[in-house]
């Protein structure tokens, strides 16, 4: 069984700032789906997390359209979600992220807010931004749109929403890996 991962937050991690800085964003959405190699589609998992202690920037709510009155009412505290996520992950191997460097420092700031870490040791992943870039560019990262019309030769299902990227990162990750562009990497080992 493999997986693919994405996130929504509240902006992009300030290099340079410690990860529990008060300046640092914040997780609002998860989505994650198992799937088989052939592509069938096992189970999918997307909550809100919810605010606590931060708000969700007027700039960030017009981009993915979450508000902080949405994630308060439907969202689960972050350590209780990235609890769930990680028995949601239990089986899985490979876990394509669509950018692993954004989404890997936005799980490592809510692992240092106290939440579980949802992937644990020795886990594999697959960046489909860096695989598209080689596939379409021979370098670099695409963006999700512009990798989902250069590999898949569509727009994405609903840009900026975490379950309807992961499923465009699954969806690449299972194109690229047939052409022999994608590759797994542990990122504790450099």
């Amino acid at each position: 069984m493999l997986a693919a991962f994405d996130t929504e937050t509240t902006g992009t991690p300030a290099p340079g700032l410690p990860l529990r800085h008060p300046r640092q964003p914040r997780i609002v959405e998860i989505g994650c789906v198992l799937y088989y190699p052939d592509g069938a589609v096992a189970d999918t998992f997307r909550t809100f997390l919810r605010p606590d202690g931060f708000t969700i920037p007027m700039e960030m709510r017009d981009l993915h359209g979450i508000t902080v009155s949405a994630a308060r009412r439907e969202g689960l505290p972050a350590a209780e979600a990235f609890g769930r996520l990680k028995e949601f992950l239990a089986g899985a191997g490979r876990i394509a992220v669509h950018f692993v460097p954004f989404d890997a420092t936005m799980v490592a700031i809510e692992i240092a807010h106290g939440a579980p870490d949802p992937f644990g040791p020795g886990r594999e992943f697959a960046c489909t931004s860096a695989a598209a870039g080689l596939a379409v560019r021979g370098e670099g990262h695409l963006a999700l749109d512009e990798a989902c019309a250069g590999i898949l030769g569509r727009p994405p299902r609903r840009h900026h929403r975490a379950l309807p990227d992961a499923l465009d990162a699954m969806d690449l990750a299972i194109a690229l890996e047939r052409t022999g562009h994608l590759h797994t990497f542990d990122p504790e080992r450099p």
